[in-house]
């Protein structure tokens, strides 16, 4: 049975290789030079390589090696950040860039060992990196470990009015930045910042294939995936985000960018995978067990949907790993105008478990390879399935071409309007909390710049 699952796997790349074979690459910097060991050397820090297989230890990382590197992000104040390296397997031709993030109290090398990316995109010749999350935690006591900095630090709406208790942290970047508040628990350092000057210094040092970066995170690493998508609307072809939805209120983005930036994102496609039983990140969205309030899942992907103007309801995905002693199902959100693609998937798990093995990590990867930035809206002629079922799309349906958008702020998808209307004056509730009691711990002001907050009757309108 497991030879028969690899040969269909096998099958389905092949017809996704056959069908998605983008039209023209576009190569970064680093392509123009020779990748040769000169290069790496000044590139690499090569003291500090871990192996994550029985290969020998390659300065390039292109081995099966992991390797470690720093740079210098101009943030509020200069600060250093490290990230860790699997370089392609061959470093002449353009490759696929997979940024993969930690989640909160992580290390990326550990993150990079527990997952099989780099082995599995061996053939697609991928480039995988692992950035590493800021602890700069102020008091021991306060210590929430690493982490990312997903916007939401000093905004108290995110949270209950008691507090997050223990798990209450105000880092030493938060309090310069006078972004302290009682829902706070990570770093105020610009990782957007960071993720931006990253992928600017891996695009001259790699030739990568600037139309085919993806992203994939895990619990707050799946939350800066969402905040990335929002403030980097132009850089990713897919994303892949596992058990972690936006805080309450950050939906839609601190300035409304899913609304207001529709055209760059609607060349990016989207899975997310979740627990059934998750109580950190509830899958069902509401008040998770330390306090903070997250956005239903539904509605995540329902808007999502809306923006590629899809089905308003997901239906059921057959896909290689459905089943198995986890109970592994997906839907998808069909008939997308832009040609990419929505999908989820439950499993039986808490917070932090995984499918079955390493189906995520293929499941993950069948996802994000269909997709380039460069492929035209609307004109991805083939859905293919991990069975290596070729589906083809409707082109002269009406319903699925492209709307265009002229306007900076234009329509959404009439679909979510409908999947909405039943919930919007609890979503108004859940994003408007009503003034609470001052906090239990000692805070500053509010930060200048608080998220926008919206009524149900701004939501319906948006999304008429």
């Amino acid at each position: 049975m497991q030879g028969h699952t690899r040969v269909t796997v096998i099958t389905g790349l092949c017809l996704f290789l056959r069908f998605y074979v983008p039209a023209a690459l576009r190569p970064s910097k680093g392509c123009s030079v020779r990748t040769d060991a000169s290069l790496l050397q000044k590139v690499v820090i090569p003291e500090i390589i871990l192996p994550l297989d029985s290969q020998s230890a390659n300065p390039d990382g292109n081995d099966g090696t992991l390797v470690l590197k720093k740079l210098k992000v101009a943030d509020f104040e200069e600060v250093e950040r490290n990230y860790f390296v699997h370089a392609h397997p061959d470093p002449s031709e353009p490759a696929p860039l997979l940024i993969a993030i930690h989640g909160q109290g992580q290390y990326a090398n550990d993150f990079a060992a527990s997952h099989q990316f780099a082995a599995l995109g061996k053939e697609q010749n991928m480039m995988v990196v692992y950035p590493q999350g800021m602890n700069d935690s102020y008091d021991p006591a306060e210590d929430q470990g690493t982490g990312w900095n997903d916007g939401s630090a000093g905004d108290n709406t995110t949270c209950v009015p008691g507090g997050v208790a223990n798990y209450y942290g105000c880092y030493k970047s938060c309090r310069a930045l006078n972004k302290c508040g009682r829902c706070n628990w990570a770093t105020c350092y610009d990782d957007v910042l960071f993720f931006k000057t990253l992928i600017s210094m891996l695009a001259q040092d790699f030739c990568i294939d600037m139309d085919r970066i993806y992203a994939h995170g895990e619990s707050n690493g799946a939350m800066m995936v969402q905040h990335l998508l929002r403030e980097l609307p132009s850089a990713f072809a897919a994303v892949s985000s596992w058990f972690g939805t936006p805080l309450s209120g950050y939906l839609l983005g601190s300035r409304l960018q899913l609304v207001t930036e529709q055209l760059p994102l609607s060349r990016t496609a989207v899975l997310a995978l979740h627990g059934r039983q998750d109580t950190t990140v509830p899958p069902q969205g509401g008040v998770q067990d330390q306090g903070w309030i997250y956005e239903p899942l539904s509605q995540s992907m329902g808007v999502w949907a809306s923006l590629h103007h899809c089905s308003n309801q997901a239906t059921p995905l057959k896909t290689s790993w459905d089943g198995g002693p986890k109970d592994f199902r997906c839907a998808e959100y069909r008939k997308c105008a832009t040609g990419r693609r929505i999908v989820r998937c439950f499993y039986n798990g808490v917070h932090g478990d995984w499918p079955t093995g390493h189906d995520g990590d293929k499941m993950t990867l069948w996802f994000l390879f269909q997709f380039d930035r460069s492929i035209p809206l609307a004109r991805r002629a083939v859905s293919v399935s991990p069975e290596g079922e070729a589906e083809r799309v409707d082109e002269k349906d009406e319903a699925t071409k492209p709307k265009v958008v002229p306007e900076a702020v234009a329509e959404a998808a009439e679909e979510v309007a409908a999947q909405a209307k039943a919930s919007q004056n609890a979503l108004a509730d859940l994003l408007n909390p009503q003034p609470t009691v001052a906090p239990v711990r000692p805070t500053t002001p509010e930060p200048t710049n608080p998220p926008v907050k919206i009524t149900a009757d701004e939501l319906s309108s948006m999304f008429p």
